[in-house]
Order: C-alpha cells, then structure tokens, then sequence
C-alpha cells in the first residue's frame, strides 16, 4: 500500500507529465495487491489520500509551506520553491491567502534570499504563484506573465516543478545582470 501511495502521489494519479511507464507497470502490479479491481477503485483511492494531505490539518503556515519543499543556488542567490495542493477553487483561494500573509512578513526564516509558493489545485489544474524577496517578483513575472487580476498570486497552467527550476534559474541570471548593470 505504501508503495502504490507513493507513485499515486508523485505521479497525480498517473496523469502529471513526469510518469513513466515503469510508474505504470509498478501501479498495475501494486493494485492487485491492494485489491483494487479497477481503475475506479484507485482512483476513489487517491481522491481520499489527497483530501486527507491536502487538509493540512494541525499544520501552521510554516509548516504547510516547508512540506514539500526544496531549496536551489544560482550564482549566489538561494532560492526555495513550496509546493502545496488543493483540491477545489476555494481551498485554493483561501489557503493562497493564508499563506501570503505570513509569508509576508516571514519568509527571511527560511533563510531563503527568493521564496515561490505554488498552490496547486487539482480541480481545474491551475496554480497560483506568489514571490518573495528582493527580485523574486520580476522573476515570478519573467517566468510566469503578469496576474490577470491584479493580485498578488500569478495563475498558471499546473506545472511540474521540475520543469520550472531552469526557467526561474535564466531569470534569476537575468535579474542579477540587470543589477550589475544598474550599479556600473
């Protein structure tokens, strides 16, 4: 079970753009095991595990921020993505707002020079995209566009953050060029 859960989680229930067709071949295995006798049955399976993970119940802000976390260096500038799922529009709207607030005035405690929070939701597959620290917003804009709305969060097409490491890298390299060249 533990190992069907992982993959399930990792590869969003075998839909995100990073599964392999070992993940496949390790799910169809592991569902016998688990007793599922369909695809219905594991996705209903993955519904509940997400709705559980994503309730991030008894969890501060910190704490939701630094569950799937990961840091990165480029040229200097350490920088932290945090990845964090919903499930409906809503959940997403409200834990977005949540998170902003003590990121506002927080961020520095992660010790991180840029912070990109990415709140996923899995209903419409969007993601909503906020950037802390000195030029990490005309780096969030570079990589992501401007807001639609104005507001703080970007919304994007939902991304793997892998794919998004070496674009935020080339706009952390640009952002630095641009104050090397304001400063001469």
């Amino acid at each position: 079970g533990l190992m069907l859960t992982a993959i399930l989680s990792d590869t969003i229930n075998l839909h995100s753009e990073t599964t392999t067709d070992l993940d496949r071949q390790a799910v169809k295995s592991l569902e016998k095991i688990a007793g599922f006798s369909s695809e219905e049955d594991r996705t209903k399976y993955f519904l509940a595990m997400k709705e559980e993970l994503a309730s991030y119940s008894g969890m501060n802000e910190r704490e939701i921020i630094t569950s799937d976390y990961k840091e990165y260096n480029k040229s200097g500038v350490k920088f932290a993505i945090g990845v964090i799922e919903t499930l409906t529009p809503e959940k997403q709207a409200a834990l977005a707002e949540r998170l902003d607030k003590w990121a506002n005035n927080n961020y520095e405690t992660l010790n991180a020079d840029m912070l990109f929070i990415l709140v996923y939701e899995r209903e419409t597959m969007t993601c909503k995209v906020a950037a802390y620290g000195e030029g990490a917003e005309k780096v969030a804009l570079q990589v992501f566009g401007k807001s639609k709305n104005g507001g703080k969060f970007i919304t994007v097409p939902s991304m793997s953050r892998k794919k998004l490491i070496a674009p935020i890298e080339k706009a952390i390299q640009d952002w630095l060029n641009s104050q090397l060249n304001e400063a001469a």
